[in-house]
């Protein structure tokens, strides 16, 4: 369907998106709820490894160009908010009292949000590796278990090992800053960090001077 002629409705395919909480099983309000949720966060997930992925593909070219830069910050922007919207949606799960979930429970079976793919393609892809996860586990063995079982589960095993084969945000950042000398300092050499902070502090006190001076343009214009 052409653009001219979608409706609001259309667009977003209501349609389909409104009929994927399996009300037809006849789920209570709390299993709805439950499902809604989960399924916020995941297509939240996806807008995260989108913008990610983006300034992960900005920063690992050999050379940045500088008009790109702003684009990235904005990318990261937009994902500092996505996290604290996703942090507030936990305020609405936990409405969902102990007994309501008990009452569906039981018909997930062993499912769990630790299957969640998306969640481990963008924390893959931001860089957090197995040492740093509690007790050292590997989330990615799950999938692979899961991967004998059908095709679609090959398919996301795959999807993840891709990811794993790709440079991380974190890589990628940390090579473009050590290609970023600040004022003659490069990344890891020796007092870097001290060079780094005068850079900063005289950056902001710059820009705190030039706030006042125009504050007291502002004040005379008043008073003339």
């Amino acid at each position: 369907m052409s653009g001219e002629n979608w409706t609001y409705g259309n667009y977003l395919q209501l349609d389909d998106l409104l009929k994927l909480q399996g009300e037809d099983r006849g789920i209570s309000s709390d299993e709805m709820h439950f499902i809604i949720v989960h399924q916020t966060f995941e297509l939240w997930f996806k807008q995260i490894i989108r913008e990610l992925s983006e300034v992960r593909n900005i920063l690992c070219q050999e050379q940045v160009p500088e008009k790109h830069i702003p684009l990235a910050v904005e990318r990261l922007g937009r994902t500092t908010e996505i996290f604290k919207l996703m942090a507030s949606q936990w305020s609405v799960m936990e409405t969902l009292t102990p007994q309501g979930f008990l009452s569906f429970r039981d018909g997930l079976g062993s499912a769990s949000g630790f299957e969640s793919f998306q969640m481990r393609k963008f924390e893959i892809l931001l860089g957090l590796k197995n040492e740093d996860r509690l007790f050292g586990m590997d989330p990615i063995e799950t999938f692979r278990k899961l991967a004998k079982n059908s095709e679609k589960d090959a398919s996301i095993l795959q999807d993840l090992e891709d990811a794993l084969a790709k440079p991380s945000l974190e890589e990628s950042l940390m090579k473009w800053i050590s290609r970023t000398p600040i004022m003659g300092s490069i990344y890891g050499s020796e007092k870097d960090s001290e060079s780094v902070k005068k850079y900063v502090n005289e950056h902001l006190l710059a820009h705190k001077s030039m706030g006042e001076d125009a504050a007291k343009r502002m004040s005379s214009y008043g008073t003339s």
